[in-house]
C-alpha cells in the first residue's frame, strides 16, 4: 500500500524545472542583450560609423544626372534623330533679352555694348556647350527687335539639352550676359537651360516635419528622453544613409531630388518604427517592475520583428522603381532604400 501511494505521489508531482522545455533565445533578443549590456560601446560605434560615412560623403560628393531616357518613347526617338541629323540644332534654345530705358537698342552706343556682350558669349562657345549665337542685328535674325525699338533678344543654342548641361557652364553664360547691365541697359535671360540655374532652393520641409514630430512625441510621451530616442535614431540612420548618396551616384544615374526623397521617407519610417519599439519597451518595463534588460529584449524581440519585416517591405517596394525602366530613377531607388 505504501509503495502504491509513493508511485501515485510521484506521478502527480509537478515536473521539475529541468524537465520544462527551455525556450531558445532569438537572434534579436541576443542582439538586444548585447546592446544593453555594452550600450556605451554601441553608441560609440554608431558615432564612429556616422563620422566615417560623413568623411566618405565629403570625399565623394554626389554627381547628379537628370537625363531622362525612356526606351521606345516617340519624343526620345525624335530627339535621337535630331541629334544624329542636325547636331548643331539639337540642344536647347535660350534667349538673351536686352531692353533700354532711353533711346533704342539700335543706337550705336547701345548696339556696341550688346555686340560686345554677345561676342563674349560666343567666345564661351569655343570651350564647348554653345553651338550658335544669333544677334538681333545679324542678317539671320527674324523679328528679334520690338516695334518700338527698345527691346531685342538674341538666340543662344546650346550643344545639349538643359538636363545634360553642366550647371557651371550655363551659369557662366548668365554671368557674362548680366555683366553688360547698367547705365540704362537691362539684360535678362530665359529658356530651359537658364531656368535650370535659377531653380529656387527647396523649402526646409524635412526640418518642418522633424519639428512637428518632436512636438507630437513630447506631448504623447511627456518625456524628453522618450521623445528624443526615436528622433535621434532616425537622424543617425539618415546621416549614414545620405552620406552614401555620393558613392551611389558614381555607380548608377541619380536624380538631384534623391536626397530630398530619401530624407522624407527616412525620417518618416525611422521615427515611426523607433516609436513602435520605444512604446513596446515602456510597456514591458512597467510590467517587469523596472527590469531594464528584460524590457529591452522583449521590445526588440516583439516590436523589433515587426519593424524589420515592415522595413524590408518598404525597401522592396522602393526598389520596384527600377522595374519602370527609367534609368535616372535607379539611383533614387537605391539611395532611398539605403536610408
Amino acid at each position: 500500500m505504501q509503495l502504491k501511494i509513493a508511485k501515485l505521489s510521484a506521478m502527480a508531482a509537478p515536473p521539475t524545472a529541468t524537465t520544462l522545455p527551455v525556450r531558445k533565445r532569438s537572434a534579436l533578443a541576443k542582439l538586444a542583450s548585447f546592446a544593453v549590456t555594452r550600450r556605451r560601446w554601441v553608441i560609440l560605434a554608431w558615432v564612429l560609423l556616422l563620422g566615417s560615412m560623413g568623411a566618405v560623403g565629403k570625399a565623394y560628393p554626389a554627381l547628379y544626372s537628370n537625363s531622362i531616357s525612356i526606351p521606345g518613347a516617340e519624343s526620345f526617338r525624335a530627339a535621337d534623330i535630331l541629334d544624329r541629323e542636325f547636331p548643331s540644332e539639337a540642344g536647347d534654345l535660350d534667349q538673351i533679352v536686352v531692353h533700354t530705358a532711353n533711346g533704342q537698342v539700335t543706337d550705336p552706343a547701345t548696339r556696341k555694348r550688346v555686340d560686345e556682350m554677345l561676342a563674349q558669349v560666343a567666345e564661351l562657345g569655343k570651350r564647348g556647350y554653345i553651338t550658335d549665337v544669333v544677334s538681333p542685328y545679324s542678317e539671320r535674325a527674324k523679328s528679334q527687335i520690338s516695334a518700338d525699338g527698345r527691346t531685342a533678344f538674341a538666340n543662344v543654342t546650346f550643344s545639349e539639352y538643359a538636363r545634360d548641361l553642366p550647371k557651371p557652364a550655363i551659369q557662366k553664360v548668365v554671368d557674362t550676359a548680366k555683366a553688360a547691365s547698367g547705365n540704362g541697359l537691362q539684360v535678362e535671360l530665359g529658356g530651359q537651360a537658364i531656368t535650370y540655374t535659377e531653380q529656387a532652393k527647396p523649402a526646409p520641409t524635412e526640418a518642418i516635419g522633424l519639428a512637428a514630430a518632436v512636438v507630437i512625441l513630447l506631448l504623447t510621451f511627456g518625456s524628453v528622453v522618450a521623445m528624443g530616442l526615436p528622433v535621434i535614431t532616425a537622424l543617425f540612420g539618415l546621416g549614414v544613409g545620405l552620406s552614401l548618396v555620393g558613392v551611389v551616384s558614381r555607380v548608377v544615374d541619380t536624380a538631384d531630388f534623391a536626397p530630398q526623397l530619401a530624407a522624407m521617407i527616412g525620417l518618416g519610417v525611422g521615427i515611426d518604427y523607433a516609436l513602435f519599439i520605444v512604446s513596446r519597451f515602456r510597456d514591458a518595463y512597467a510590467k517587469g517592475h523596472g527590469d531594464l534588460k528584460q524590457a529591452v529584449e522583449e521590445a526588440l524581440d516583439s516590436a523589433g520583428r515587426s519593424v524589420l519585416f515592415a522595413g524590408l517591405v518598404v525597401v522592396i517596394s522602393i526598389l520596384g522603381m527600377i522595374l519602370l525602366g527609367v534609368q535616372f530613377l535607379y539611383g533614387v531607388a537605391v539611395c532611398t532604400s539605403i536610408v
